[in-house]
């Protein structure tokens, strides 16, 4: 999103790994100001536990995309966003590659839940 020189609203970047989360912090900490403040950081593992869900980490927010690389844990973690995704109709760039069924399930999730 950054790379692109488009203008955005805010980034909210869930991370489960502090490793991670602290290199992207760091990272963040290197661009202008104003991209930088826009940016929010979460630590957290996502999936459909009550505690992880996309859809309260990120209740209050307007969520324009959703985009997932989680290592094989989309499909919980879409789940756990159904609010949001029912609500606001964000757009969607989800990995498919990490488990054989997602190609499949993720699609059918999607485009029958919501």
């Amino acid at each position: 999103m950054l790379q692109t020189g488009k203008d955005f609203k805010r980034i909210y970047a869930i991370e489960s790994e502090r490793k991670l989360l602290l290199e992207a912090k760091d990272n963040v900490a290197m661009l202008p100001m104003d991209k930088r403040n826009k940016i929010e950081f979460y630590h957290s593992l996502l999936g459909d536990d009550p505690e992880n869900l996309i859809d309260e980490i990120l209740k209050d927010k307007e969520v324009s995309l959703i985009k997932m690389d989680i290592e094989g844990a989309e499909l919980a973690a879409l789940k756990g966003a159904k609010k949001i995704i029912e609500r606001q109709m964000p757009v969607l760039a989800i990995c498919v590659y990490h488990n054989r069924e997602d190609l499949v399930e993720i699609p059918h999730v999607i485009n029958s839940d919501y």
